[in-house]
């Protein structure tokens, strides 16, 4: 017993001790978490308090500083107001407003930095390229303004535009199209250019040199056109808007005699050059620069084809299963409920397609008429398209045995028959490339396979063409093909005029009680005609542009509006597509051509809310005859009918028949 309770007297002191400091430890341990909470919580209420006073400090800081300028500023006013009694003169105003850029005083005027950086890495080029087209366009006038019998030769032995280019001081972008672009631009030019002017008068050199030409002008580029092909430019148009403002040079004449040094010469000499250049080159007369062959544009049309789209048979035949889809009722034809929708684009030019409106079945029926320009080396292309624009066939038909004059009046009823697209497709044979050490017999061997393989191209191209057009030639619609019936008719340039034969000097026995008519009065009598014809008016081709619109509002002004445009003369209308979104500024940019016009007539440009039955926004008439007085016109339309000031930019250029 004396060992148990040895054992057990030792474990309870020994106890006793741990207990005493685990209560020490556990105690200290909860003082020590209660402080840690209280400096925690003290922490983020002074940091709260001290961030909102930091923050009312600033601002009492910043509202001191505020004052005290406006304080300054006052008082600086105040002092230059007695230190400066008068302000500047109206005169001294009026010069100074005179040299600051155009960009600075105008809105409608931007800088053009980039186009100084851009035109400077490129004025080498322009100095070179330019001076060919001066040399070509200008030397052919000045030969003939001089009398040949004593000038034998005139024209340019040194002409250079100088290693200094031009400075764009302002450039404005002007109402364009998708067919061209319009720049104006402000130039300033204190250039080292050099032109040598010699003449053989009487055999003896007498050469003009003109030297360190300075000029501020205006100028106009016109990009046009716009087309369809790499590098999308067919050629520039560059013309001056008027005599620059400033026009200062250097002319000397042998024996080195500096002509603005003579009296009177530094106003005479100016004088001459806007007698000789401004007919040439002010608006309205331009120089033109080709960039593409042909200016990018097709052949000329020598004529008009007149399209009525009947229908179409067959559609289905095109698609994958070859089947017909919608519902079908017994003794009937297939009709559209539920069947696969189509498209059909007719085009003979690129610039202009025309997408007939999308039928669901696979028999449609359109009845729509359509005008096409068109010449002898031109195509009519029938392309059948899904509604996700996939094509599923195409017809292609030559305009060379259509659009002959001896057709004038008669129409062609044809089938086009819709094959398979891929054979249209085949693109053509690339050019070789020779290879490093080839000789001239390997280059020319080599271009002359690329010429063969072109030529067997486009033999098979026209081949595939004349056996769809022998095809559209049947009298029915083949039963396994889909196919597009057109009514086709060909109206040659000039129909649109009166044709009269002349009776002069054909003589004839009059019957009694005739009247007997002679040459002279024959004559009178058609030019009797002839002026009744001129009054009726001649016909042409009308090309309008529907840029935008602006404050088109409806006529209880409370909800906005989404405008059409209905463009109509001579019994044609076309109607443009109504705006995505609701809106008083409406975009448009939609081209249309109206054929057959007569330059009495008057255009008219309707604008309606939502399509051409909606609610009335205004209309303004164009009269034929201010567009034919430049042949275009582009302006910004005021309409009427309406209490708005409701304006509509438009476009129109016009060309005659003949």
């Amino acid at each position: 017993m004396s060992a148990l309770g040895i054992v057990t007297g030792a474990f309870g002191a020994v106890w006793s001790v741990v207990a005493t400091v685990l209560r020490g430890l556990f105690g200290f341990l909860n003082d020590f978490k209660a402080a840690a909470s209280v400096a925690i919580f003290g922490w983020c209420v002074g940091l709260f308090v001290g961030t909102v006073i930091v923050r009312h400090w600033r601002r009492a800081v910043a509202r001191s500083e505020r004052e005290s300028a406006r304080k300054l500023a006052a008082e600086g006013v105040k002092s230059r107001r007695k230190d400066i009694p008068n302000p500047l003169p109206p005169d001294v105003i009026e010069v100074a407003l005179k040299h600051i850029p155009r960009w600075a005083r105008d809105p409608d005027w931007n800088r053009a930095a980039f186009l100084n950086r851009v035109l400077d890495a490129l004025w080498p080029h322009v100095d070179t390229s330019v001076c060919e087209v001066v040399r070509d366009s200008v030397e052919p006038i000045l030969r003939d303004l001089v009398p040949r019998n004593i000038v034998h030769w005139i024209g340019f032995e040194k002409l250079t535009l100088g290693p200094t280019p031009p400075t764009i001081g302002g450039v404005k972008v002007l109402g364009s199209s998708s067919d061209d672009v319009v720049l104006e631009l402000e130039l300033q030019w204190a250039s080292g250019a050099d032109f040598v002017l010699a003449a053989y008068v009487f055999g003896v050199r007498v050469p003009v040199r003109l030297s360190d030409v300075q000029l501020v002008a205006a100028v106009r580029v016109h990009f046009t056109p716009l087309v369809d092909e790499l590098p999308c430019l067919g050629g520039l148009e560059v013309s001056l808007l008027g005599m620059p403002d400033h026009l200062d040079l250097a002319a000397v004449v042998p024996p080195g005699v500096d002509l603005m040094a003579l009296p009177a010469m530094d106003v005479l000499l100016p004088w001459i050059l806007r007698k000789i250049l401004g007919p040439m080159f002010v608006y309205p007369s331009r120089m033109i620069i080709p960039i593409m062959d042909n200016s990018g544009l097709e052949p000329h049309a020598t004529g008009m084809i007149k399209v009525r789209v009947r229908g179409g048979y067959n559609m289905h035949k095109r698609r994958k299963d070859g089947k017909a889809t919608g519902l079908v009722l017994p003794g009937s034809k297939l009709i559209g409920f539920g069947g696969e929708r189509y498209q059909v684009r007719l085009y003979t030019r690129e610039q202009r397609k025309v997408m007939l409106k999308s039928k669901s079945r696979d028999e449609p029926t359109w009845d729509e008429l359509h005008y096409f320009l068109a010449n002898p080396e031109s195509t009519l292309h029938c392309i059948l398209l899904t509604m996700n624009m996939r094509e599923l066939g195409r017809c292609e038909i030559p305009m060379r045995l259509l659009c002959d004059p001896s057709r004038e009046g008669k129409t062609a009823n044809l089938h086009l028959p819709i094959e398979d697209p891929t054979p249209f497709h085949e693109p053509e044979p690339e050019p070789p490339v020779p290879p490093k050490r080839a000789t001239a017999a390997d280059i020319e061997r080599l271009n002359k396979e690329y010429a063969l393989a072109m030529k067997n191209h486009r033999e098979k191209l026209a081949r595939l063409r004349l056996e769809q057009l022998a095809k559209a030639k049947l009298p029915e619609p083949r039963p396994n093909t889909p196919t597009v019936a057109i009514d086709l008719e060909y109206v040659p340039i000039g129909a649109g005029k009166s044709r009269r034969t002349s009776l002069a000097g054909i003589t004839s026995v009059a019957s009694p009680g005739a009247k007997t008519v002679s040459g002279e009065e024959e004559e009178e009598e058609e030019e009797e005609e002839e002026d009744a014809g001129n009054r009726e008016g001649r016909v042409g081709i009308l090309r309008v542009t529907v840029n935008r619109a602006v404050n088109v509002r409806k006529a209880d002004n409370t909800k906005q509006p989404q405008p059409v445009c209905v463009a109509q003369i001579s019994g044609q209308k076309f109607v443009t597509a109504a705006p995505v979104d609701k809106t008083n500024k409406p975009l448009w940019d939609e081209t249309f051509l109206f054929f057959n016009v007569s330059d009495r007539d008057a255009v008219s440009l309707t604008l309606c809310d939502g399509g051409e039955r909606g609610e009335f926004l205004g209309e303004c008439k164009v009269d034929m005859r201010k567009i034919t007085r430049d042949m275009q016109l582009s302006d910004m339309f005021h309409l009427e009918g309406v209490k708005n000031n409701a304006q509509i930019f438009a476009q129109f250029k016009f060309s005659y028949l003949g």
